[in-house]
C-alpha cells in the first residue's frame, strides 16, 4: 500500500472512531435520505438549538437509530416534559417532525403560610429559580432544604407541599408551608459524669429545657450544640481535667416530633495538679523573674482561664519590648499516674519589629491626621503593644467613633510590621427642641444643635436659643483641641442675652476666647479671657439712680484653669497568626 493510499485509509479510520463516539456501534441500516426536519410544540426553545441538539441531519440518511439518541439528547436540555417523533414521506425521502411539549416556565416563587422564617431567607435555600424551566429534581431539593431550615430553627413539624399556578406571563411555584408547633427541648442528659451533677452542667449550656416559666420556652437551635460542647469542655479545664472528653451529643426526637431529648457523652479522667512550672527558650530577664510574674504556681489545681492570663500577660511584655511576633505556648506535660502535669512556657521571641507603615481605614468623614495625632507610636518606632493600647484608648476618648481596631501584619521583612487602624465612626451630632409653658414667662423654646467635630477636622461646636416672653439667649461655642496642628487647645465664644426685669430690660453682648496646653497626658492648663457688654433701659421709677448709672457697662476678666482627665482601659485581644491585637 502506498503511502497516499495509507493516509486515506488513516483519515477513514479516524472519521469511523469519531462517528462511533456519538453514533449506535451497531450496524445500523441506512435508510432514505432525510429531505426535511421541523420542530413543533416549542414557544421558547428555539428550532435552532433543537437542530443543533440532535444527530439527524437534512441530506443524510435516515437512521432509526438514531432518533432514539435524538429523544435522549433532546431531554438532557432540561426544556422538555415529552418528546415525539414522526416520520412522513417526502419526494426523494423522508421529512422528519419533532413534536415537543416544553416544561413550564416558572416566572415567580412565592411562599405561603410561613411566619416564623421570612420569604427571603427562604428565597436564599430554595433551588428553584425564576425564568427556569420547571424541574422536579430541583422541586423536591427545595421541598428538602426548606424542611431543614424550619428543623434547624425548631421546627421538626412543619410540612412543605407545592403548586403550579398559571399567570398571565407563564407558571408560579408557591410552596404552601404548614408549621404547625415548634418542637421544645423536653431533656438534657449527660453519661459519664461523676465530678459534677447534671445540674450544674446544664448551668454552662444556652440550650435549656422547657420549663414552666414562659422564658424556659426549650428552644432549640443546632448551632448552639458546638458553642455548649465547648463551655462544658472549658469548665472541665478549668477545673484540671486535661484529660476530659465532651462528644457531640446525640439528638433523639420523639414519635410526634413535638420533643427533643440530648444526651451529652462525658469523659471525664482525673483532675490534674501542677507539679512545676518552667519558662524555656528566649527569655527576656531570668526564669525566676519570669516565673514570679506567673499566676500559675506549683501544687494548685490546673486552671486553664489563669493559663491564658499569663499567656496574654507574656504576649503583652515582650510585645511592648519590640517582639510583635513573639510565639509563646503554654504545653501541659501531665503525669497520669501521680495525677500532676508539669506547666512549660515555651518561648521564641524573633527578631524585634519597627512599624513599617500605618493605614487607616473606615474614617469616611474623619480625616487622617485627626486619628494620626492621637497614636503615641509613629512608622519608624520600635513596636511597642502599650502605646499602642493607649492609642487605641485615645482614639475612644474622642468619642468619635463606636469601634477601634488595631492589626499589625508582618511588612516586607521579618522586622517590619505595617500597623492597620479600622475605625467605625458613630453619629456626633445632637439636635434638641423643646417648648413649654410657665405662669412666670408664658410660652417658652428651646434648640440646640451639637456637633462634636466638623468636618472631619476634630472641631467641636455648640449653638443653642432660649426665648420666652421674658428672656432671650443665644450662645455659639467653637472648640479646636489641636490649633493650628499643635498642642494647643483654643476654645471661643459669644452670647447675646435679653432679660425683661419687672423694672428694667437687661441686654448684653459677649464672648470669651481660652487658650491651653497639654502639660501632661491627662492634664491641661487654660488661660481664658472674657468680656460682655451690658446696656440697661426702660428702668422704671422705683430704680435708685445710682443703679441707673451703673448697670450699663463693659465688664472683662481673664482666668487660669488645670484640666485633668480621667484615662479608661481597654482589653487587649491578641491574635498572633493574622497579626490581630
Amino acid at each position: 500500500m502506498n503511502r497516499c493510499n495509507h493516509l486515506a485509509v488513516t483519515g477513514l479510520l479516524m472519521a469511523a472512531s469519531w462517528l462511533g463516539a456519538v453514533a449506535p456501534a451497531s450496524n445500523a441500516s441506512a435508510g432514505p435520505v432525510i429531505r426535511a426536519i421541523e420542530v413543533r410544540g416549542n414557544t421558547v426553545t428555539p428550532t435552532e438549538t433543537v437542530l443543533a441538539t440532535i444527530r439527524s441531519k437534512v441530506g443524510q440518511p435516515f437512521v432509526r437509530e438514531w432518533i432514539d439518541g435524538d429523544i435522549k439528547l433532546l431531554y438532557q436540555l432540561g426544556q422538555f416534559a415529552d418528546i415525539r417523533v414522526e416520520r412522513l414521506s417526502a419526494a426523494g425521502g423522508v421529512k422528519l417532525v419533532y413534536h415537543v411539549t416544553e416544561k413550564p416556565t416558572i416566572t415567580a416563587v412565592r411562599f405561603e403560610g410561613n411566619k416564623k422564617i421570612k420569604a427571603k431567607e427562604l428565597e436564599e435555600e430554595v433551588s428553584v429559580r425564576p425564568f427556569r424551566p420547571l424541574s422536579e429534581q430541583a422541586l423536591a431539593d427545595s421541598v428538602q432544604k426548606i424542611l431543614a431550615l424550619y428543623a434547624k430553627k425548631g421546627y421538626h413539624l412543619a410540612e412543605v407541599d407545592y403548586a403550579l399556578r398559571p399567570v398571565a406571563e407563564g407558571h408560579e411555584i408557591v410552596f404552601e408551608i404548614k408549621e404547625h408547633y415548634k418542637s421544645a427541648v423536653r431533656r438534657i442528659q449527660f453519661v459519664g459524669n461523676h465530678a459534677f451533677s447534671d445540674r450544674e452542667l446544664k448551668k454552662l449550656l444556652r440550650t435549656k429545657e422547657k420549663g414552666a416559666f414562659p422564658f424556659r420556652s426549650g428552644k432549640y437551635r443546632e448551632e448552639l450544640l458546638e458553642q455548649d460542647v465547648a463551655h462544658l469542655m472549658y469548665h472541665y479545664l478549668n477545673h484540671g481535667y486535661l484529660r476530659a472528653r465532651v462528644d457531640t451529643p446525640r439528638v433523639d426526637i420523639s414519635k410526634d416530633r413535638r420533643h427533643i431529648f440530648i444526651t451529652y457523652a462525658v469523659e471525664e479522667g482525673k483532675a490534674y495538679r501542677i507539679s512545676d512550672v518552667r519558662v524555656e527558650g528566649e527569655i527576656l530577664t531570668t526564669p525566676e523573674e519570669m516565673r514570679a510574674r506567673l499566676k500559675t504556681k506549683p501544687k494548685m489545681l490546673y486552671t486553664h482561664s489563669i493559663v491564658e492570663e499569663d499567656l496574654r500577660m507574656l504576649t503583652e511584655w515582650y510585645g511592648t519590648e519590640g517582639y510583635a511576633y513573639a510565639n509563646i505556648q503554654p504545653v501541659p506535660i501531665p503525669d497520669d499516674e501521680a495525677g500532676t502535669a508539669e506547666m512549660v512556657f515555651s518561648i521564641s521571641k524573633g527578631k524585634r519589629v519597627s512599624i513599617e507603615r500605618i493605614t487607616i481605614t473606615g474614617n469616611t468623614t474623619t480625616r487622617d491626621k485627626v486619628i494620626r495625632r492621637e497614636l503615641k507610636i509613629k512608622e519608624g518606632d520600635l513596636f511597642n503593644r502599650r502605646l499602642i493600647e493607649e492609642s487605641r484608648e485615645r482614639l475612644m476618648q474622642l468619642g468619635f467613633f463606636e469601634e477601634v481596631r488595631f492589626a499589625a501584619p508582618r511588612g516586607s521583612r521579618d522586622d517590619r510590621a505595617n500597623l492597620q487602624i479600622e475605625v467605625k465612626e458613630r453619629p456626633t451630632g445632637a439636635f434638641n427642641l423643646g417648648a413649654g409653658f410657665s405662669t412666670a414667662e408664658s410660652f417658652f423654646f428651646t434648640g440646640s444643635i451639637q456637633k462634636q467635630y466638623f468636618f472631619g477636622r476634630g472641631l467641636s461646636g455648640q449653638l443653642s436659643v432660649e426665648i420666652s416672653k421674658l428672656r432671650q439667649q443665644y450662645i455659639a461655642q467653637v472648640t479646636d483641641p489641636y490649633f493650628l496642628d499643635s498642642g494647643w487647645i483654643l476654645s471661643v465664644s459669644s452670647s447675646r442675652t435679653i432679660y425683661r426685669y419687672p423694672d428694667y430690660d437687661r441686654r448684653a453682648f459677649g464672648g470669651s476666647v481660652s487658650l491651653g496646653h497639654r502639660l501632661f497626658e491627662h492634664a491641661a492648663v487654660n488661660l481664658g479671657y472674657q468680656m460682655e457688654k451690658v446696656r440697661a433701659t426702660d428702668f422704671s421709677f422705683a430704680v435708685p439712680e445710682l443703679f441707673r448709672q451703673n448697670a450699663s457697662g463693659l465688664t472683662s476678666g481673664m482666668e487660669g484653669t488645670t484640666i485633668f482627665t480621667a484615662s479608661t482601659t481597654w482589653q487587649d485581644s491578641t491574635n498572633r497568626s493574622n497579626g490581630g491585637l
